[in-house]
C-alpha cells in the first residue's frame, strides 16, 4: 500500500468535507424516490487522483460524517453505505484501468459505470431484498434515469475541475 502524505490527506479531508456540504445541499425529487446529490463529484475526483481506496474513503466519508451532522435529515443505512463505497472503489478501477482511452473518455466511465452499477444494487438488488412483495421496477427506472442526468452534469463538472486539481498532486 502507498503512503500518503500530508498533503494529499489533507486534499482527501478537503473533498469530504465538500462533499458533506454538498450532500447537506441534495435536493428530493418524486417523494424521495430519487435525489439531486452531487457530493459524487468528490468521490470521482479522488477516484482520479489518488486511485480506488482513497475513493472509496471519501464516499464512505461524506456518507458517515453528513449523518453525524444531521442525523434526522440522513439516516445511516449500511447497505447504502456500503454501496457509495463500492462505487467510489469502482471509480477509482475504472480510472486505472481505462488508461488507452482518452481522458474525456476515461471521465465519462468513471461516472457512469459506478453509477449505473451501484443504481442497480441500492434500487432493485437490496430493495428487492428488503421489500420482495412490492413491484419496484418502476422505482429502479426513474432513479436510473435521473441518475443518468446527474450523471451528464458532474461529467461536465470533473471534466473543468480535473486538470486544475491535477496539478495540486
Amino acid at each position: 500500500m502507498k503512503k500518503f502524505k500530508v498533503s494529499d490527506i489533507t486534499i482527501l479531508a478537503l473533498f469530504i468535507a465538500l462533499g458533506v456540504v454538498l450532500k447537506m445541499c441534495s435536493v428530493p425529487i418524486f417523494d424521495y424516490i430519487a435525489k439531486i446529490e452531487f457530493f459524487k463529484v468528490f468521490v470521482i475526483m479522488a477516484a482520479c487522483l489518488y486511485g480506488p481506496v482513497s475513493a472509496g474513503m471519501v464516499a464512505g466519508g461524506v456518507d458517515v460524517l453528513a449523518y453525524i451532522l444531521m442525523p434526522q435529515a440522513y439516516p445511516i443505512l449500511p447497505w447504502i453505505t456500503l454501496a457509495y463505497v463500492l462505487g467510489g472503489i469502482i471509480a477509482g478501477l475504472v480510472f486505472r484501468y481505462s488508461g488507452r482511452c482518452g481522458e474525456l473518455i476515461r471521465i465519462i466511465l468513471t461516472v457512469y459505470v459506478p453509477g449505473m452499477i451501484t443504481c442497480l444494487i441500492v434500487s432493485y438488488i437490496l430493495l428487492n431484498s428488503f421489500f420482495p412483495d412490492a413491484s419496484l421496477g418502476w422505482f429502479f427506472m426513474i432513479r436510473l434515469s435521473v441518475e443518468i442526468v446527474i450523471d451528464i452534469i458532474i461529467v461536465y463538472i470533473v471534466r473543468m475541475i480535473y486538470p486544475v486539481v491535477r496539478k495540486w498532486k
